[in-house]
C-alpha cells in the first residue's frame, strides 16, 4: 500500500477566535480489495480484509498515517491546553489507605495500597491503620517482568491459613497473567510460576488445607500476546510444584469456547463450578481428593445459576429457573433433582444482581430501577436487614474475577464483610459491613479534587421505538442551564451488565466543563433480569440500538440539548451502539466517539474467545446471522453525511481486536460525503482493552472545539 500525502485545513478557536469547520482534502489511502464470503447463501463483501494482518508493514504504516492524521488536527487545537489543565485538576485524586477490597484470612487483612509508601501489597493484624507490614512492593512486582515492561497487579488471594498469598500480574495492557505464590512469613516468593491465565477469568480458589488451589488455565500464548484464550482447563496447583505437574480437573473438548469458573465448597469436599454466562449456564462439581469424575449438577444450558456458597452438602444458588428475575434456592448435592430443591427467597418484580453467603447469612444485591439494594437474609431466606447504601445508581464492586462483579466479600464464619462502591462522583470507596446488624462504615475513601455535592444525578424514564419504558440517569453540575446550547454526552452499555453509574475521570472533566452526561439502561443489560437481557441480545439486538437512539431523541425533545451538540459514545461490547446509531440516524448526533469496539460482527468470533453466543447470536445459525448482519456497523456503512467521528482502539487489545476499528475507519472515511466532518482514528498505543490519558484528553478537546465551549 502507498500512503499518500494528506491534508486537513482548519482554524482553531478559543473564546475569542471565530469558529470555522475544518476541510478534509484527503485521508490516508485505504486500499479496497475484492473479498467476498458466503454465509447461508448470502454474499458478504469485506473490502478491507487486509487490515486484519496487524503485524504487516502495510498495516503498521497505515496505522501510523491514520494516527498522525488525527494528531495533526487535535494536538494543535488551542483549547486543548485548557482542557488538559481541567482534566489534570479533576483527576488529582489522592487514594485512600486501601486500594480495592481487602481479603481476610485468620484475622489478618491483606490489601493493596497506592497511598502507603512504598506502594504494594500489605498485611495488617488489625483493620485500623498503624499495624501494616509490607508484603511485596510494586517495585518488586515490576522486576518480575522484562526491563521494558510495565507490570501491574491483577488480583490476589490469601490461603485460608494466611501462610501464602497468590497474586497475578500482567504487562501493561496485556490480558495475559502470570501468577506467583508468596510465603507470607518471610516475604519470599516460592519457585511456583503459573502462566496462561487470562483477565477477566483469572480466578483461583484455595483448598481448605491451604496446600494448593483450583484455577482457570489456558494454552500459553506463543509469540504475540494478542492471541485470544484457547484450550481452557480447570486445573489444580499444589504449592511448591511445577505448573507442568498441575492436575487437569475438567476440560470440555466438545465446547472449546466455553469457560468455567467456581469455588471450593465451605467444607472443602467439592469444587463447584459453572459455565460462564449471564443468561444461561450449567453447574458441575468435582469431589476433591477423589478419583471420581466431574458430575453435572444442572445441565441443559436453559437457565442462569449464580453460585452463592455452601454449608455442608447444601449448595446455595440464585437462579433464573422459572424466575427470570432470579430467586434463591438450596440444592443438596446428594439429591440434586428439581423436586428436591428448597426455595429460600422467592422471585420479586426486580432482579437479583449478586448474592453471597457470608457471616452465616445470605447477602443479596437487588437492582431496583438500576440502583443497588442490599439485603441480609437468614439461611432460611427470612429478611433481616435492608442495608442503607450511601447513594443511588452506583456499582457494588469487589473484584473483577470471572468478568462479573461480586457485591460483597467476606468469610462464612465472620460477620465482618467488605464491599467497594463506585459512582459517577465516587472513584471507589471501601465499606465494612456488619452482617449481624446491617451497619456499614467507611473503611477507606479517596480524597477528591472536587465536591460530589456540586453535581446533580436525576433519573428519567422514556419510551423506546416500540413503547418499552427505559430508565436513564442524567448527571450535570448544579445550576447548569439546560437548553439548545448545552452539549450532552450519551453513553450506554447494555451487554449483560447493569447500567448503574460508575466513575469515569474524563466524564467528570466533561461535567466540570459544563456538559451533561446521560446513561440509559438499554435492553440487553441486566437491569431488569433475564428477560431484559434477552430483549436486547442476539436477534433482538436492534432493540438495544433503538433504545440508544430514542435516548438521544428524548434528550433533544426534553430540552437537554440539540442534535448538533450531542455526542454518541460507547466502548467495548457497547462500541457497536454509537456506530450503528450514526449509520441508522446520522443526523441525530453532532459527534461520535467509538472506543475499543467490536464492529465487524460477522468475523468477530474469528478473533475472540467464543465463550457464549447468546449476547450476539451465532453466525452458524441462519436466523442469528441474518439479524446480526442486518445491523453490523462495518457491513452497513453507506455513503452519507456522518457526524465527526473519533474511533479509538487499543493497540494491544485482545478482547476487542483493533482490526474492528481499522476496518470500520477505512469504510467510514471512504463513505463520508461531508468533508467538513472528519473521521479520525486515534490509537491508544501500547494499551489493551482500554483508552489512554492522551485519547481521553483528545476527545474532550475535540468536543470543546467543535461545540465552541468556553473552557477557562
Amino acid at each position: 500500500m502507498t500512503v499518500v500525502i494528506f491534508s486537513l485545513t482548519f482554524m482553531t478557536c478559543n473564546s475569542q477566535e471565530k469558529f470555522q469547520r475544518p476541510e478534509v482534502k484527503e485521508y490516508p489511502a485505504s486500499t479496497i480489495v475484492d473479498q467476498t464470503d458466503v454465509y447461508h447463501n448470502i454474499e458478504v463483501e469485506d473490502p478491507y480484509r487486509w487490515l486484519e494482518n496487524l503485524e504487516s508493514d502495510e498495516v503498521r504504516n497505515w496505522m501510523q498515517a491514520q494516527d498522525s492524521f488525527a494528531s495533526s488536527f487535535i494536538d494543535t487545537l488551542s483549547i486543548r491546553q485548557a482542557v488538559l489543565n481541567r482534566y489534570n485538576a479533576i483527576r488529582n485524586i489522592k487514594p485512600g489507605r486501601i486500594s480495592g477490597v481487602p481479603r481476610k484470612a485468620v484475622g489478618k487483612y491483606f490489601f493493596y495500597s497506592r497511598k502507603l509508601e512504598p506502594v504494594g501489597i500489605y498485611v495488617s493484624e488489625s483493620s485500623q491503620p498503624g499495624t501494616e507490614n509490607l508484603l511485596y512492593s510494586l517495585e518488586a512486582i515490576s522486576k518480575l517482568g522484562e526491563p521494558d515492561q510495565n507490570m501491574r497487579l491483577v488480583e490476589f488471594e490469601p490461603s485460608p491459613d494466611g501462610k501464602y498469598l497468590a497474586f497475578g500480574i500482567a504487562n501493561g495492557g496485556s490480558q495475559w497473567n502470570t501468577w506467583y505464590i508468596l510465603d507470607v512469613a518471610n516475604r519470599k516468593l516460592l519457585d511456583d510460576q503459573l502462566d496462561g491465565m487470562y483477565l477477566f477469568y483469572s480466578k483461583i480458589s484455595w483448598k481448605k488445607d491451604s496446600q494448593g488451589f483450583v484455577y482457570n488455565g489456558f494454552q500459553v500464548p506463543q509469540g504475540s500476546d494478542m492471541q485470544t484464550p484457547t484450550g481452557h482447563q480447570i486445573r489444580y496447583h499444589r504449592v511448591g510444584t511445577s505448573q507442568d505437574a498441575d492436575a487437569i480437573i475438567y476440560e470440555d473438548l466438545e465446547n472449546p469456547g466455553w469457560i468455567f469458573s467456581g469455588d471450593v465448597s465451605n467444607n472443602g469436599k467439592h469444587f463447584v463450578f459453572t459455565s460462564l454466562g449471564r443468561e444461561v449456564n450449567n453447574v458441575y462439581y468435582k469431589k476433591l481428593d477423589s478419583e471420581e469424575p466431574v458430575a453435572e449438577l444442572v445441565g441443559g444450558r436453559s437457565d442462569r445459576y449464580i453460585y452463592i456458597g455452601s454449608i455442608g452438602d447444601d449448595l446455595y444458588f440464585a437462579t433464573s429457573k422459572n424466575s427470570p428475575n432470579l430467586r434463591v434456592v438450596k440444592i443438596n448435592i446428594n439429591e440434586p433433582e428439581y423436586e428436591n430443591w428448597v426455595e429460600l427467597v422467592p422471585e420479586r418484580d426486580y432482579a437479583i444482581n449478586t448474592a453471597v453467603l457470608v457471616g452465616g447469612k445470605l447477602v443479596i444485591e437487588y437492582l431496583k430501577d438500576v440502583s443497588p439494594q442490599l439485603e441480609i437474609h437468614t439461611l432460611n431466606g427470612e429478611l433481616e436487614t435492608r442495608v442503607k447504601l450511601p447513594y443511588i445508581g452506583g456499582w457494588l464492586v469487589s473484584r473483577r474475577s470471572t468478568g462479573f462483579m461480586n457485591g460483597v466479600i467476606g468469610n462464612q464464619n465472620d460477620d465482618e464483610a467488605f464491599f467497594g462502591m463506585n459512582g459517577q462522583t465516587d472513584p471507589g470507596s471501601i465499606y465494612r459491613l456488619n452482617t449481624t446488624t446491617g451497619e456499614i462504615t467507611v473503611y477507606s475513601k479517596p480524597e477528591l479534587a472536587f465536591n460530589p455535592g456540586d453535581y446533580t444525578t436525576e433519573q428519567v424514564f422514556y419510551n423506546s421505538k416500540d413503547g418499552t419504558k427505559v430508565p436513564m440517569f442524567i448527571v450535570y453540575k448544579n445550576g447548569l442551564k439546560k437548553n439548545a446550547n448545552t452539549p450532552a454526552w450519551l453513553y450506554a452499555y447494555g451487554y449483560n451488565f447493569p447500567s448503574t453509574l460508575y466513575y469515569v475521570g474524563s466524564i467528570m472533566t466533561w461535567l466540570d466543563m459544563g456538559g451533561i452526561y446521560a446513561y440509559p439502561g438499554i435492553r440487553g443489560g441486566s437491569d431488569y433480569g433475564i428477560n431484559w437481557i434477552k430483549a436486547g441480545a442476539a436477534r433482538n439486538k436492534q432493540n438495544a440500538i433503538d433504545d440508544y437512539i430514542y435516548a438521544a431523541r428524548y434528550l433533544i425533545e426534553a430540552g437537554y440539548t440539540t442534535a448538533d451538540k450531542l455526542i454518541a459514545n460507547g466502548g467495548s461490547a457497547s462500541g457497536p451502539l454509537p456506530a450503528a446509531a450514526i449509520i441508522q440516524e446520522p443526523s441525530l448526533f453532532g459527534l461520535a466517539y467509538i472506543d475499543i469496539p467490536l464492529l465487524d460482527m460477522v468475523r468477530m468470533y474469528d478473533f475472540i474467545s467464543q465463550i457464549i453466543t447468546t449476547g450476539w447470536g451465532s453466525i452458524e445459525n441462519k436466523e442469528d446471522f441474518e439479524a446480526l448482519y442486518a445491523w453490523s456497523p462495518y457491513h452497513n456503512v453507506k455513503p452519507a453525511n456522518y457526524p465527526p467521528t473519533i474511533i479509538t482502539p487499543g493497540e494491544k487489545d485482545q478482547m476487542a481486536n483493533p482490526l474492528h476499528a481499522y476496518k470500520f475507519t477505512a469504510a467510514l472515511q471512504n463513505a463520508q460525503k461531508d468533508n467538513t466532518s472528519p473521521i479520525l482514528l486515534q490509537i491508544a498505543w501500547g494499551a489493551g482493552h482500554a483508552t489512554t490519558r492522551r485519547t481521553e484528553i483528545n476527545q474532550l478537546a475535540f468536543a470543546a472545539y467543535w461545540f465552541q465551549m468556553k473552557v477557562e
